[in-house]
This record gives C-alpha cells, structure tokens and sequence, in this order.
C-alpha cells in the first residue's frame, strides 16, 4: 500500500473513532440478525483488503489481474483522497444521528444538506471510494473482490436503513427517495 492510501486510513479510522463520541442516545435499533447479514460481508471484505497474501492454496487471491503504472497509483491515490474527503463530510453533516449501526437516535432528524442533498448514502460512497482506490493500487484479484464484499454490505445495509427511515419518516423521506439516488448522483 503506498503512502497516501495509508495515511488516507490512518485519517479515516482516527477520524470515526474521535467523531463516535458524543452522538445521540440509540432509541431503536435492528435485531442481531440484521447486524450479522449486514457486517459478515463487510468483515470478509476488509480481511480480503487487508489481510496478507496467502502463500497456501489461496495464492490465486494475491494475483494481479489490474496492472500497476504510475496513472493507475495516481487515480488510486485520488480515489482515496475523495473518498476520505466525502465520507469525512457526511459524517460531519449528519452528526449526532450517525451511528455504525442501524439505528433510530433520540430526536432523529432527517438530514437533506450537504452530501445528503446529492446522494442518500454518502457516507458509503466515500468509503466505496476509499477501497476501491486501495483495491486498484494493490490490483491483486483479492482486494477487488472485497471491495465487491464490502459493497455487497453496504447494500444490505442501506436497505436495511431505508426501511427503518421509511418506518420514521415515511412522507418525508419517500419524497427524499424520488429525489436522490443513493450512492451515485444521478446515477444510482
């Protein structure tokens, strides 16, 4: 991992763990089962991006299918600095309702500004973004497919939240649903 992707983690998990403190008090959150559906995927696909290329029979994991040049480590490093500065802003914007759960906060509010305005999920994108530019830096099969784990989670889990918010707020946030797109504006 070269040094821009690292210090872009580095941030990132620094950065989470300082802005958890302090959020609103869980009023409702989704069973274990839930949890589970939504965390394995994600979990599988962090070992598969982070953990060590196996030496064993798992090697095809460690192959480079993406081949490394100096424009790939540079829309790498872009593609994490973006993803960095995008889930950094949607967490700051949606302040003390985040949580890594799905959950309804105390006085949950719906929050429609800043990177909501243009995507649902922002926060996903900008960590889809950040492992996907970690994921082409290394270009090893074993980090694209988690990053396509971690995805798959993150879809269960934003159906996940949908549901609950839609349960919350149901006019407000169907309205919210035709107007913005979840992960891609415009897009998707």
């Amino acid at each position: 991992m070269d040094f821009v992707i690292s210090i872009c983690w580095i941030v990132f998990v620094v950065y989470w763990g300082v802005s958890a403190i302090g959020v609103k008090k869980t009023a409702e959150r989704l069973g274990v089962a839930a949890l589970i559906k939504n965390r394995l995927p994600v979990i599988l696909g962090l070992i598969l991006l982070f953990a060590p290329t196996p030496k064993t029979y798992l090697r095809f994991i460690g192959a480079r299918i993406v081949p490394h040049d100096a424009v790939l480590m540079i829309t790498a490093d872009v593609f994490c600095l973006l993803g960095l500065a995008v889930a950094i802003w949607a967490r700051r914007t949606i302040g003390g309702n985040w949580s890594g759960d799905v959950v309804i906060k105390e006085n949950h509010t719906l929050v429609e500004y800043g990177p909501y305005r243009w995507v649902r999920h922002p926060i996903y994108t900008g960590m889809l973004m950040l492992v996907l530019g970690t994921a082409m830096a290394t270009g090893r099969f074993g980090e694209i497919l988690g990053w396509v784990f971690i995805l798959c989670g993150f879809l269960i889990k934003l159906r996940q939240e949908e549901s609950l918010m839609l349960s919350h707020f149901p006019d407000a946030y169907a309205a919210y649903m035709t107007r913005v797109k979840r992960l891609i504006p415009y897009v998707y």
